[in-house]
């Protein structure tokens, strides 16, 4: 049941909180977990410890002066040698709470708990619908025996209801970044997409759609941000189709934010988020957005916005969809409710929603008002 938290005399009590991620890779969540230690190094009532196994592309991101960074030298994410190192930094920093963020992590930290009961551990959840895979399906069983777990979505808050997990489950936003890029010459006709090249982004139906729109339209450009196991399937796509010169693969960017600045219009067509990221970077770029019209889109981006993509895995529908965001001029009234969404997740409130999930997790005895 999602839950409500409410302020309590507690408030002011200092806690020691690690947090475990295997390391800040290309993804949203990595990003939503650095947005969160940084605001949280800002509060004067709790202790950070962070545990990596390496460093990641997005490390440049993070603030570390009030931060203790340790690293666990391991072979792979699956060495279960893990589960003793983390488990002796975090008796080392005396933590109250461990928190897991991405499923390895998540699978090492319910051990960690079970040989150091007085350690709570807090789990995220970071998509409304998690892939189908061996570890999702380790994870899932043991994510039920977490003494809380975060979601960032409605979505994920069901799906664990669904899983009838033991501890409380919290619906909390992610962080909208403070940090704007400066804002540029848009090019005319220009599509964008920034994201993992992954089966749940649709990319394939995406990059099939983008070949379809530069027969059409020569003139548009196209620009991919993002890595990911897809990527030489979709290069042979383009390549066959003889367009390859005119879809552009980037690879990772950590300048992804000023390309939004720089593009027309911005594409999701994904089957499947949390709190879409990249999305809510869009709209504070001020993109045009075309999304597919999952629930997560809908949430943020409302019910009427214009650019929905109903059947979003047909490449027929998409490409009506480009063409009407290309051909349609700027309206700052399409981003109204997006805006209003954003307002929403100021940093100091969700960093402030996360201390009181770890003071219920801690206390043992979270509030049952009515949910959110």
């Amino acid at each position: 049941m999602e839950e409500r938290l409410a302020e309590s005399a507690e408030s002011q009590e200092r806690l020691r909180v690690c947090f475990f991620i295997p390391e800040f890779d290309y993804g949203g969540a990595q990003k939503q977990c650095i947005l969160l230690l940084n605001e949280l190094q800002r509060r004067d009532d709790v202790e950070l410890m962070l545990v990596r196994f390496r460093s990641g592309p997005q490390d440049h991101l993070l603030r570390t002066d009030r931060l203790r960074t340790e690293y666990v030298g391991i072979r792979s994410n699956f060495d279960p040698r893990a589960i003793t190192a983390v488990r002796r930094l975090a008796m080392d920093f005396q933590a109250d709470v461990i928190m897991s963020w991405i499923r390895v992590a998540d699978v090492y930290s319910y051990f960690v708990r079970l040989l150091n009961p007085e350690v709570k551990w807090v789990m995220t959840q970071r998509n409304s619908t998690p892939a189908a895979s061996w570890l999702r399906r380790v994870r899932d069983g043991l994510g039920t025996r977490a003494d809380a777990i975060a979601a960032n979505s409605p979505g994920g808050v069901q799906w664990w209801k669904s899983k009838r997990a033991r501890g409380s489950v919290y619906l909390v936003d992610n962080i909208a970044d403070s940090r704007r890029s400066t804002p540029t010459q848009r090019s005319a006709r220009s599509l964008l997409y920034v994201g993992r090249l992954e089966p749940q982004k649709n990319v394939l139906t995406m990059v099939r759609a983008f070949v379809a729109i530069v027969r059409q339209q020569p003139e548009v450009k196209i620009y991919i941000c993002g890595d990911g196991t897809l990527r030489a399937e979709m290069e042979t796509i383009t390549a066959e189709a003889g367009v390859g010169g005119r879809i552009e693969f980037l690879g990772f960017r950590a300048d992804a934010t000023e390309w939004m600045t720089r593009c027309e219009v911005l594409v999701s067509l994904s089957d499947y988020e949390g709190m879409p990221n990249v999305l809510m970077e869009g709209v504070q770029a001020g993109c045009r957005i075309v999304a597919s019209s999952i629930d997560e889109h809908v949430e943020l981006l409302g019910p009427k916005y214009p650019f929905l993509v109903r059947d979003h895995h047909d490449a027929d529908a998409v490409v009506a969809v480009l063409s009407q965001a290309l051909a349609s001029p700027a309206n700052s009234d399409d981003l109204a409710h997006a805006q209003q969404r954003l307002a929403r997740m100021e940093p100091a409130a969700v960093a402030a929603r996360y201390m009181d999930i770890f003071r219920a997790a801690v206390r043992g005895n979270p509030t049952t008002a009515p949910s959110d």
